[in-house]
């Protein structure tokens, strides 16, 4: 994995290169670039069976920081019993939510929260966004991460 380096957090949302507007080389996994039809570029997953599709990202952050990833996802219509997974990966574990997204084609906005170890002076996680269960195509965009 590619690491992007984040040294110090301001009031502002942090762009992790995430508005896939200039491509996902920063990711990695199952994501592909799709144009959404209004000019806009997302990332999108495909998922027939039972295969989880997921992108991943590593961080460095600070030690002891509490942030909040933020993104939009939606599910296309045709699409089948989905459910996204969001996760925040370490050495020690990893925290995850698994959510519902309705078919319809539009955007929901999710958030979920992590912090660094204790003690730690730097931190490295693995952000991860999966199309946990379902079939059909769901696309993402916009992510940030958020010091609290």
């Amino acid at each position: 994995m590619i690491s992007l380096t984040l040294f110090v957090f301001a009031d502002e949302p942090k762009d992790l290169n995430c508005d896939f507007e200039s491509g996902m080389e920063k990711w990695r996994g199952d994501g592909r670039l799709k144009d959404d039809g209004k000019g806009n570029k997302v990332c999108q997953l495909k998922k027939k069976g039972s295969r989880r599709r997921e992108i991943t990202h590593k961080i460095e952050l600070p030690g002891n920081l509490a942030f909040d990833i933020h993104y939009r996802v939606r599910a296309m219509p045709g699409s089948t019993n989905v459910k996204v997974r969001h996760s925040v990966r370490n050495p020690k574990g990893a925290g995850f939510v698994t959510k519902d997204l309705k078919a319809d084609g539009q955007w929901v906005e999710m958030k979920f929260s992590a912090k660094a170890a204790e003690g730690d002076r730097k931190s490295d996680r693995v952000i991860g966004i999966t199309f946990h269960e379902g079939e059909g195509i769901i696309q993402i965009d916009d992510i940030k991460v958020v010091a609290k």
